[in-house]
């Protein structure tokens, strides 16, 4: 009796043991940030951590963090397939000096940025609002941009990726959206960018460079240099958009290629479509009046189809 005593003792302090450890050992898939948290905290729903970082350090890849209310939750470097959601909230990344970058993608796979406000506080304009450099997919989803270098940059690395920008508005930066690839390359970056307001970025609303492949839909540039710059075999389908009160609406150069369909170009100081030794093809669908110049160089019209 006294040995079936001692084994049901020892069995239950077993059970009881592996219990109180299990939760340590179970996934973190999501995490919390809340203005009242600490990064002292495990980033739990009622113990959420201070800062973006601290909560992509501790959740597992394909994880998400989560803002609970409005703050600036800090500067961000990424490193993992991962979502970073302010839904419902005002949450904000801060930058502060020219020399720093609102979020960095680095090593990573897939990265979801929805309903984010990031923003350079010191003028002119500096630092950079997202610098995404190795990665497979990023996503930029209702997100507000503000004061940057460059808003978005895709930083040209030789390997296939894609990029999607969708109900965003990138305002007042150097360039809004920068995406390069080595024109060199056998693979290609994919750029899709719909529902997106890009107004007062001094150079270049949309700036793509080299093995690029872009499609803008439903999107406006307006109030900068150039509307749509295309240049170094890059490619541009542009549908259903406006370029307005630049001083260039749309410019290929270099051997790149535009094809622009059921869009506004108007109100652009200098020109409105300006080919520079490259392809740029119209629909007749579109409209291209009001401009300084409506169009130069060679302009290849396409029937609607």
């Amino acid at each position: 009796m006294k040995r079936r005593c001692f084994s049901f003792g020892a069995s239950a302090a077993l059970v009881f043991t592996l219990a109180f450890m299990s939760p340590a050992q179970t996934p973190v898939l999501r995490t919390f940030v809340a203005s009242h948290g600490s990064d002292a905290n495990p980033c739990s729903r009622t113990q959420p951590c201070r800062t973006f970082q601290r909560a992509h350090d501790v959740v597992q890849a394909l994880g998400e963090v989560m803002a609970l209310d409005s703050d600036n939750f800090g500067r961000l470097n990424i490193t993992k397939s991962v979502t970073i959601t302010g839904e419902g909230v005002h949450a904000v990344v801060d930058v502060e000096t020219n020399t720093q970058i609102g979020i960095t993608i680095g090593n990573a796979g897939t990265v979801k940025l929805r309903h984010l406000t990031i923003r350079y506080l010191t003028q002119p304009v500096g630092g950079l609002g997202i610098l995404a450099k190795n990665f497979t997919a990023l996503h930029v989803e209702d997100c507000n941009i503000d004061g940057f270098h460059t808003g978005i940059s895709v930083d040209n690395l030789d390997w296939s990726r894609e990029v999607y920008v969708d109900d965003t508005v990138i305002t007042n930066n150097g360039y809004g959206v920068y995406v390069g690839h080595p024109d060199t390359s056998s693979v290609e970056t994919a750029v899709t960018i719909e529902r997106t307001r890009m107004h007062s970025n001094e150079h270049a609303g949309v700036y793509t460079i080299g093995k690029v492949k872009a499609t803008v839909r439903g999107s406006i540039a307006a109030g900068g240099s150039i509307g749509f710059y295309v240049e170094n075999k890059a490619q541009l389908n542009l549908e259903e958009s406006v370029s307005c009160n630049n001083a260039t609406g749309v410019f290929v150069s270099r051997g790149a290629t535009a094809r622009v369909s059921n869009s506004t170009v108007t109100n652009n100081r200098d020109h409105g479509l300006n080919n520079n030794s490259s392809t740029l093809e119209s629909r007749r669908n579109n409209t291209v009046r009001g401009n300084g110049v409506n169009t130069v160089g060679t302009i290849t019209y396409i029937a609607a189809q």
